[in-house]
């Protein structure tokens, strides 16, 4: 059966509920004229006449008959389909299929989740922890969150929350090599690098007041994790810049210091990415404003050690 012969049996239905062509139309949203088409290519496509049409009156055939019984019980599950799909949508129960970077989720989301199950107990959480950035529509994906600066793309973004890259080392490797007072005196030590977030081997830094400075970095230690090169600068590696979100406990612990604390990179921000903006489910709304509001607690919390 061609697929355009479904819409022509829901048209043919409404013809027999209203018992006229104007008000099928008007009941459809369509022209009159656009009705009688309907029907007609319907029974062309059958080879059978199911309303005899008179300039006074309607009248089902026998086949008619059989067939608006069909037609009615496929048009009234589709509505129970659609309507169901609606609560769904609406309903704050399901499941919510989220993925984020390892440094991202360890640090803020895997906390947070108990807390969300507490306020939202009908809703189940999928996190998927990957550094490299899935593609969210062949993945099955409702939400990504990605931290830095958002490249053009087809997704659509909300902001949940500023995020800087923090100049940072630890005490052990400051009080060996001596604490750097300016962006020109990182070339002399050790940096940890993170490709895939910007140039590992050049840092670009900034103050408030305007001055910018772009230094070529000693690059012995390079990975692709940013949660991998937390572990390596608060080891004592080198110094490096990691995300104001990652390294709050180290911060206040002291097992990372932040160092020449007026300059900095381009702020990024904390964002999530989802596939359409008109179909979001109610499920995945709650979880965006959730972690909106931590991450704004989360990011306003004392900064913790900084070295001058």
């Amino acid at each position: 059966m061609p697929l355009r012969n479904l819409y022509r049996m829901a048209v043919f239905a409404k013809i027999v509920e209203k018992g006229s062509f104007s008000e099928a139309a008007r009941a459809l949203g369509i022209a009159k004229s656009a009705v009688s088409q309907h029907l007609t290519s319907l029974e062309e496509s059958l080879d059978v006449t199911l309303m005899i049409r008179t300039t006074r009156s309607l009248a089902l055939t026998d086949e008619g008959l059989e067939y608006y019984e069909s037609c009615a019980r496929i048009v009234a599950e589709a509505e129970r389909a659609q309507q169901g799909v609606e609560r769904t949508r609406e309903s704050e129960k399901g499941k919510v299929r989220l993925t984020c970077s390892y440094n991202l989720g360890l640090n803020f989301v895997v906390p947070a989740m108990a807390e969300f199950r507490t306020l939202h107990p009908n809703i189940e959480l999928d996190l998927i922890l990957e550094d490299r950035i899935l593609n969210i529509v062949d993945e099955g994906i409702d939400l990504s969150l990605r931290s830095g600066w958002l490249t053009d793309s087809a997704l659509f973004a909300v902001t949940l929350a500023p995020m800087e890259m923090v100049l940072c080392a630890s005490e052990s490797y400051l009080a060996e090599h001596g604490c750097p007072t300016r962006p020109s005196e990182l070339a002399a030590h050790s940096w940890v690098g993170i490709s895939g977030v910007f140039n590992p081997d050049r840092v670009s830094l900034e103050t408030d007041t305007g001055k910018t400075e772009t230094v070529n970095l000693t690059t012995p230690l390079r990975v692709n994790s940013g949660m991998a090169a937390r572990f390596l600068i608060q080891g004592g590696a080198g110094i490096g810049m990691l995300p104001n979100y990652a390294i709050q406990e180290a911060l206040r612990s002291g097992d990372i210091v932040r160092i020449m604390s007026e300059w900095r990179s381009k702020r990024g921000t904390i964002s999530a990415l989802f596939p359409s903006k008109h179909h979001m489910s109610k499920r995945s709304r709650a979880l965006i404003e959730f972690l909106r509001t931590q991450l704004q607690e989360t990011l306003n919390l004392n900064a913790g050690s900084s070295k001058p």
